[in-house]
């Protein structure tokens, strides 16, 4: 799990007794929960000014700290349509990310891509800086929701609940596990694999979550 927006955190985080908060704090200790981008906001990359992007991710990681004592390490710009050096460079690789993560680009540049499997890049966001502006970047191939039937959300009509009970009629854990790795594959097939170099940990495919999806926290 991997929150990305502090203003929508924030607010479920204020309503949450000791023992909760502290369960999630546990959470983000063992890495089993994960902030990403870390923003107040999933800021736009071409109508606002590079400051306002500085100052509402300033505000976003400085909460994760403080609550935390955590930063995040990877870049999620899912929604903006368009995207800017100045976000790989000054938002990317200063901030210590490994990696940065998006979905919207040209939908003819993205055939493009798919069939040219270059959807993974490494993205030099300064001529200046050279290689020290580099940031390992992902193009998702279709868009940033789950792969069809994993959504696992009450409100998703397409959704195959997995039955682990090998005595009910409707047991399906291979062919649960079967369709999951073929979707994997089927993303992988329009990408080429990048390796990290040693010391980073690049990070090549997300289960995202798209916009609202979540409806009932307390279940998730």
């Amino acid at each position: 799990m991997a929150p990305k927006l502090l203003a929508f955190f924030q607010r479920w985080w204020a309503e949450k007794i000791p023992n909760i908060q502290a369960i999630v704090r546990k959470l983000v200790d063992l890495g089993q929960l994960e902030f990403i981008n870390g923003g107040w906001c999933m800021h736009d990359e071409a109508a606002v000014h590079y400051i306002d992007m500085i100052d509402q991710t300033t505000l976003g990681h400085w909460m994760i700290k403080k609550q935390f004592n955590n930063s995040p390490r990877a870049g999620w710009q899912i929604d903006p349509f368009g995207h800017s050096a100045v976000q790989a460079y000054l938002l990317g690789v200063e901030l210590g990310f490994d990696s940065l993560h998006f979905a919207r680009i040209d939908y003819q540049e993205k055939e493009k891509r798919k069939a040219d499997k270059g959807l993974e890049v490494i993205w030099r966001g300064s001529r200046t800086f050279g290689s020290s502006s580099q940031i390992f970047t992902n193009v998702f191939p279709v868009n940033y929701s789950p792969p069809d039937g994993f959504g696992f959300e009450v409100l998703d009509e397409n959704i195959l609940p997995v039955q682990d009970d090998m005595l009910m009629f409707d047991y399906n854990v291979e062919e649960r596990v079967n369709d999951f790795v073929a979707a994997a594959i089927a993303q992988f097939s329009v990408c080429r694999i990048l390796v990290p170099e040693y010391g980073q940990s690049y990070l090549s495919r997300e289960q995202g979550i798209a916009d609202f999806k979540l409806k009932l926290a307390s279940m998730t």
